[in-house]
């Protein structure tokens, strides 16, 4: 452990017991690993993607409503079976 975590641990601004329940929780290592794609940034990558093929489908869904309401036809496309 770091000399800057003891200080943080020994200056009581943080709930100690609470960071010992945390540390010994059966899924914080997975907290850790969602918590490292994050920072790799990962998801903002699928998200990305994502807002891309939503892109494509409200193109569509613009070109084939015509005269109906947009935001109705909208609705209809986005939605997953």
């Amino acid at each position: 452990m770091s000399d800057a975590a003891i200080d943080v641990l020994k200056n009581g601004k943080l709930n100690n017991r609470l960071i010992c329940e945390i540390l010994c929780h059966e899924n914080f290592r997975r907290l850790l690993l969602d918590g490292e794609i994050y920072v790799d940034r990962i998801v903002d990558m699928l998200i990305n993607d994502v807002n891309a093929l939503l892109e494509v489908a409200r193109k569509k869904a613009l070109e084939k409503a015509g005269g109906e309401d947009v935001y109705t036809r909208s609705l209809e496309v986005g939605q997953i079976d």
